[in-house]
């Protein structure tokens, strides 16, 4: 039985070959998965309501990095530790730029939102909800 070996030149062109896929599945994951840094984007929520029934949920977005951002508000825990659903599409935010809007929560009765969980750049968040207080 002969035992073959791979030529010095047959290993220099599979790495040759393989080198720009590699680096550039790197950096799409990179891009993909980053989180900005800390204080770079600013999310802020208010509840507008405590009554029962779907009730509004404001949120701002400020992006100061350098690049654009991905936002989606996900789930909130009301003030009894209950959680729920938020309905609200993601949204893009430019660099530099800064967008609000609304999503939709439904919560028990007498309770407010106290807590929301949001998706940044794929990266999941969360943050204190301010206004209503029941």
């Amino acid at each position: 039985m002969t035992n073959v070996q791979p030529t010095r030149r047959t290993l220099t062109k599979g790495i040759a070959w393989s080198a720009p896929v590699m680096a550039a599945a790197a950096s799409a994951r990179a891009i993909a998965g980053s989180c900005p840094p800390d204080g770079t984007v600013m999310v802020l929520f208010s509840n507008n309501g405590c009554s029962t029934g779907n009730v509004d949920l404001r949120f701002d977005v400020s992006n100061g990095w350098t690049s654009t951002v991905t936002f989606a508000a996900t789930r909130v825990t009301f003030s009894d530790r209950s959680t729920g659903a938020v309905s609200m599409s993601p949204v893009a935010v430019a660099a530099g730029g800064s967008t609000n809007g609304w999503g939709t929560v439904s919560p028990p009765a007498g309770t407010h939102v106290t807590q929301v969980a949001y998706i940044l750049n794929g990266c999941t968040l969360g943050g204190e909800a301010g206004g209503c207080r029941a």
